[in-house]
């Protein structure tokens, strides 16, 4: 599966700013211009595995978050998404959480059924 660029610009630009970096910021800790971390983010430019290195270790995420979208194995990295969504969590608030997941997986499914039920009599 090939780099998808715009994927990983996107990726960058979220945990730039989950992070409340600037473009300017940022640039600053990965010693890049703003122009060329804007170009990176708009995913017109290839990144060298230093600044790929440099902006995850800047932006505090593994390197295979910031490359999810182009990985075969997206699943061992969303659980890794996952447990650090609930690291910091109490029991009290994992525990909302699970029932929020359980029912959204619920209601994704039954919809995703309905959705091909109605247009597939198109």
């Amino acid at each position: 599966m090939p780099l998808n660029n715009h994927a990983l610009g996107k990726s960058i630009r979220y945990y730039r700013k989950k992070r409340g970096y600037s473009q300017s910021s940022l640039s600053e800790l990965v010693d890049k211009s703003p122009t060329y971390l804007s170009y990176i983010e708009s995913g017109l430019r290839c990144i060298s595995l230093d600044t790929l290195v440099d902006l995850a270790n800047a932006l505090n995420v593994t390197a295979d978050i910031l490359l999810r979208e182009s990985l075969k194995n997206q699943a061992a990295v969303m659980r890794a998404e996952f447990a650090e969504i609930l690291a910091d969590c109490t029991d009290y608030e994992q525990r909302i959480l699970l029932e929020v997941l359980i029912a959204v997986k619920a209601s994704v499914r039954t919809n995703k059924v309905l959705f091909y039920q109605c247009y597939s009599r198109r």
